[in-house]
């Protein structure tokens, strides 16, 4: 099997260590029920194929709360976990930018999460494929698209008002049609790409900023805000996306 290529560095995009911290204070909860719909839309699809999956790996940034057995019918397959962020008691940590897993010719390989918070994602999946054996199947979920586009627009109105300009405060995420293009550019044959729209309603921006944080998702991105923000600066926040986001019933 062919090398991998080596090119220069992609640009920092994400402070990976900020958020192995937030992760380690507020590790996903099993019950989470993103993670719990992951888990299920794995599992019909691992379920609609007949292929024998006598090898695979899971990667995710956190495997602690991951289950090692996903549940099919009559043929549960079981999953080596691999760390990409934060170490777990015996489980191996692994670094996504030289990826190094024991076998080269895995029949599965998973990734949760990742492609949300990596600067290089063609050079990951890259070495994913180096990882698979030639009729191996590659799954991934992640959080993208549209994905917080109301606490967004909320952002970057307030900070034009308060800061005269765009602060980049909430990452860009991936689009489907480019999860294909980024597959096929790694070398996978056959990419197939969609989306789960969840569709999710909280009180007010304070309550679903809180939930962001309370899932370690907050502060990812490796270049800082110049300013702290004030009372005021997030009292707009608050108050755009009242009057622009909420629901009439509200």
């Amino acid at each position: 099997m062919p090398g991998i290529a080596m090119s220069s560095p992609a640009p920092q995009l994400f402070d990976r260590p900020r958020i192995a911290r937030h992760l380690q204070a507020h590790p996903p909860a099993p019950d989470n029920f993103v993670m719990q719909r992951i888990l299920e839309d794995l599992a019909l699809r691992l379920g609609a194929t007949t292929h024998t999956f006598d090898k695979a790996a899971l990667l995710s940034p956190v495997t602690a709360p991951l289950p090692d057995t996903i549940g099919r019918p009559g043929a549960p397959v079981r999953l080596a976990p691999f760390s990409t962020l934060v170490p777990h008691a015996n489980q191996p940590r692994v670094n996504p930018d030289a990826l190094k897993l024991p076998e080269t010719d895995y029949s599965l390989i998973v990734s949760l999460f990742d492609l949300a918070i990596l600067d290089d994602v063609p050079g990951f999946l890259r070495q994913i494929r180096h990882h698979l054996a030639p009729d191996g199947l590659f799954l991934a979920a992640f959080v993208g698209g549209t994905s917080f586009q109301e606490l967004r627009a909320a952002w970057l109105e307030a900070d034009a008002r308060h800061l005269g300009g765009a602060v980049a405060r909430i990452p860009p995420f991936i689009e489907t049609k480019d999860a294909g293009s980024l597959l096929q550019r790694a070398g996978f044959a056959l990419p197939v790409t969609d989306k789960d729209t969840m569709t999710l309603r909280y009180r007010s921006a304070a309550h679903l900023m809180h939930e962001i944080r309370a899932m370690g998702a907050a502060g990812v991105l490796a270049k800082r805000p110049p300013v702290p923000v004030s009372p005021a600066h997030l009292k707009t926040v608050e108050e755009i996306y009242a009057r622009n986001f909420s629901d009439p019933d509200q």
